[in-house]
């Protein structure tokens, strides 16, 4: 499970948003969490979403928007669910 991000982003101008797509299994059924929205200067985001195999998306929806994506560090837990 997916608590929360520390997004690691610099020179960040408008707002972005953070997509997560889950799945359970390779070929399972997809579950998408989100958007989730990212201020300029955020220190963490908060969010709930679980899954085994995890595909993330930033983007950005105002014009205009930029910044350099780092490297995010997700705070991540075992369900016990196997």
């Amino acid at each position: 499970m997916v608590r929360g991000l520390w997004p690691d982003m610099a020179l960040q101008a408008g707002a972005a948003s953070l997509r997560l797509t889950t799945r359970l299994k390779p070929q399972g059924p997809v579950r998408t969490y989100g958007p989730y929205g990212l201020a300029p200067g955020a220190s963490r985001l908060d969010l709930r979403a679980t899954g085994r195999l995890f595909r993330v998306r930033f983007s950005g929806q105002v014009a205009p928007t930029g910044g350099r994506i780092g490297r995010p560090v997700f705070d991540v837990v075992p369900t016990g669910s196997r």
